[in-house]
């Protein structure tokens, strides 16, 4: 159970990777939410 945990695991390392995609994902949706809502050019 000891390697399951371990930071350099493949699929863990994939996960955190998903996760950060969709995190930046969210923040540009909202950006671009606003912008529209305030009618300003979102680039």
């Amino acid at each position: 159970m000891e390697g399951f945990y371990q930071m350099d695991n493949p699929w863990k390392k994939g996960l955190n990777r998903a996760i950060s995609d969709a995190a930046w994902n969210e923040l540009i949706l909202k950006l671009e939410y606003l912008a529209a809502k305030l009618r300003v050019r979102f680039v």
